[in-house]
Order: structure tokens, then C-alpha cells, then sequence
């Protein structure tokens, strides 16, 4: 049972956090990543202790749940222990950095406790706000410092090689499942060539695809979700139908506003060929049911992790696909301005970020030998992949 805190139930912090984040110009989908990740807090780093007990510290008891013995030293295998209190700041980042061991996650947590703490004003007034909201700052200067750090390199984690897919690799991959014999066959099956095609077709954009409704013709021109809207040409052939994508609810919107994205012809009809055999009202659905989006970003992105580690035995997600794509399509000595800036904002974040995830190809080219034709003894990339041609992309102004 989790230890009483104060007046606010930890249903009325988030409701209080949500509507004054709204209030202030935080995105629906920043809310949602920062609420998905107090909760796994709440509920699998930290279950004994209220959402306030965790942001703001309080007297620390670590219970072993093989012994009743009491201990004042954090165990180092968090998963085997029950934490009801936390000493201070220090012993819960302890806890932090033990169960997370990779910076840019330890970092998004970090991220979300400081906009919890900020945004909540119950808490924001507490006696205990300010001296919290200096160390966790401190720790997450410390991850930011790590990461830029990192950035400057221009070179992945030892932990990103491991889930690094050359667009090559995907490529062929794609293929091979287009001229197989299960095209289709299966719902998953379905779902796995579309996200590659989507993947290969335009520059990936964060996990805002786990909802994007489909429209038939006519847009509706909704501000409150993301959706697709499809124009067919005729029911028999896929030749002239056209798609386009409009994102409303993502990281970046206080910026960009409403953004329409053009679907390639090759994905179109690759959107149409599934819905011919799993006609659906989303894009992309979970296995649970075969028109049901999915419930928040993370989940999405934990299911592009998984339909990866199927494929390829990698668990590349969303993130990492940002990193493959800029790495191998963007090239700064031969771009001019203009294109950094047009790929940048399909990909709905800044040149700074996109030079930041650009990773240098020498460096890696021994390992990652798919990358760049010098490794390749000289071989081309695939006449399919020359072929493919990104989307457009109109942003429209911020009402």
C-alpha cells in the first residue's frame, strides 16, 4: 500500500499537471510521453510511493522483500526490492540510474519529473520544491552534458550499433517480404511491409503514427488528432489514388503547427494493398484487435521495436530510425541550406538536432559495413532504393 502524501491525490497532480501544461503551450503528445513516464515510475521503479513522495523526496526505508530486515543503503538490484520512502533526491536518482543504465532514457525521465514539478502548481508551491528541482536540474545537466558530449562525436553507443538497420537492409527486407508468399496473408504480416514502406518512403517522424485515422476523400480538417486522408481513384486500381498525412498532436506542434505530408505513390499503394485484405479505419492497429490504434506513442514505439527485432533480430525503434535516416540520406557538404532545412522540417525538428543526429559514416563504416559504398568494395545501393522519392511536406500557420 502506498504511503499517504498530501491533500492531492495522485489523480488530481495529473490533472492538475495536464491543464496547467496545456494552459502554458506544452503538446498533448509532450504530456502524454511526460504522464506515460511518471507512471512507470510510479508503478514499476517505485510502486510503494506516491507520485509527489517520488519528485520531491522524503525519509527513505528500503524493505527486502526476501528479509524484513530494514536497510539505509539503496539495493543495487531495484527490481528485487520494495522501496515505502525515499531518503532524498540522491538515493531515488541512485535508483534511476541503476534500473537504467542507458543516458538518453535515464535523461526522458529525468526530463519528465522537472516538467511535473513545474507544471503542477500544488507542488511548485511545496516547501520541498525548490531545493528538488536544483538536484534533479543538476542530474539532468549532468545526462544533457553526456549526451552533447556524445553528439559532438558524431558516433552511436556502443548499445546503438546493436540496433542499427541499414536502409539497405531494409530495403531488401521489404522486398523479400513484397515477393513472398505471405503478403497479406496475415494481419501482421500486413502491418510489417506497410511500416517498412512507410519507414523507406519519407523522412520518419516520432512515435505519432499509433493513431492516424483514415479518411476517405474528404478531409475533415480536425485539429485534434493525427490522421491520413486517402483519395482513391477507383476501386480497382491503386495507379492514381494519392494520400497525404496531417499530424496535429506531436513533441514539436507549438512550433510547426499543422503539418500535411504527402504519402509517396509506392506507399499508397502499399496502404492500399493492406486495407484490400484487413480493411481497417487506422493505418496501423494493434494484434489485439484489427481495428484498434494504439493507446499512446510508447506503445507504438514498442511495437516498431518488436516488428524490427522480428525482422532482423534488432531492436531498432523510432529514435534510432531518425538517427539511420539522417546518418545515410543526409549529407551537409552536398546539400545547400534550403534541403537541411526542408528534410529538418519534414522531420519536425531543428538543423541544430538534425546536425546532432547526423553520425559519421567513416567512423562506423568498418562495423556497420551496409553504410557506404567504400565498405561495399564498391557495390551501389539498390536500383529500388535509388528509385524511392520522399514526400512533401506544407506546414500551415499556427492558429
Amino acid at each position: 500500500m502506498k504511503n499517504p502524501s498530501n491533500s492531492n491525490t495522485d489523480g488530481d497532480l495529473r490533472s492538475e499537471f495536464r491543464s496547467f501544461a496545456l494552459s502554458e503551450g506544452v503538446s498533448e503528445s509532450s504530456i502524454s510521453n511526460y504522464l506515460n513516464r511518471l507512471s512507470t515510475l510510479e508503478t514499476s521503479v517505485f510502486p510503494e510511493l506516491s507520485l509527489d513522495i517520488i519528485v520531491l523526496g522524503g525519509r527513505r526505508s528500503v524493505v527486502k522483500k526476501s528479509s524484513a530486515k530494514k536497510s539505509l543503503v539503496v539495493s543495487s538490484s531495484p527490481k528485487n526490492s520494495s522501496f515505502t520512502t525515499v531518503d532524498d533526491i540522491d538515493a531515488a536518482y541512485d535508483v534511476l540510474r541503476v534500473r537504467y543504465s542507458n543516458m538518453s532514457t535515464r535523461r526522458n525521465f529525468l526530463t519528465a519529473i522537472l516538467a511535473f514539478l513545474r507544471y503542477t502548481p500544488s507542488l511548485r508551491d511545496d516547501p520541498r520544491a525548490a531545493s528538488a528541482r536544483a538536484r534533479w536540474t543538476e542530474f539532468h545537466g549532468h545526462a544533457r552534458a553526456f549526451q552533447e558530449s556524445r553528439y559532438k562525436q558524431h558516433m552511436p553507443s556502443e548499445r546503438q550499433l546493436e540496433k542499427y538497420v541499414g536502409l539497405d537492409q531494409i530495403d531488401s527486407k521489404y522486398q523479400e517480404l513484397k515477393g513472398g508468399d505471405v503478403t497479406n496473408t496475415t494481419l501482421q504480416d500486413s502491418l510489417d511491409i506497410l511500416l517498412l514502406s512507410f519507414v523507406l518512403s519519407m523522412p520518419p517522424k516520432r512515435a505519432d503514427m499509433g493513431a492516424l485515422r483514415i479518411y476517405e476523400d474528404t478531409d475533415p480538417r480536425l485539429s485534434s488528432e493525427n490522421y491520413l486522408v486517402l483519395r482513391r481513384a477507383s476501386s480497382a486500381s491503386s495507379v492514381n489514388a494519392t494520400a497525404y498525412i496531417v499530424l496535429n498532436k506531436y513533441k514539436t506542434s507549438a512550433s510547426y503547427g499543422r503539418v500535411e505530408t504527402d504519402l509517396p505513390h509506392s506507399a499508397t499503394a502499399d496502404l492500399l494493398d493492406s486495407l484490400r485484405h484487413w480493411p481497417r479505419d487506422y493505418v496501423f492497429v494493434t494484434r489485439r484487435g484489427h481495428n484498434r490504434p494504439f493507446a499512446s506513442n510508447n506503445a507504438y514505439g514498442r511495437w516498431v521495436q518488436s516488428v524490427f527485432s522480428r525482422l532482423f533480430g534488432r531492436a531498432t525503434g523510432v529514435t534510432m530510425l531518425r538517427h539511420i535516416f539522417i546518418t545515410e540520406k543526409v549529407t551537409p557538404g552536398s546539400m545547400n541550406d534550403d534541403e537541411l532545412e526542408d528534410i529538418a522540417r519534414q522531420m519536425l525538428h531543428s538543423t541544430d538536432l538534425q546536425r546532432k543526429y547526423n553520425w559519421d559514416r567513416a567512423k562506423i563504416c568498418e562495423t556497420l559495413s551496409q553504410m557506404c559504398e567504400q565498405c561495399t568494395g564498391g557495390k551501389v545501393r539498390t536500383k529500388s532504393m535509388k528509385k524511392r522519392k520522399f514526400g512533401s511536406v506544407v506546414h500551415l500557420p499556427i492558429k
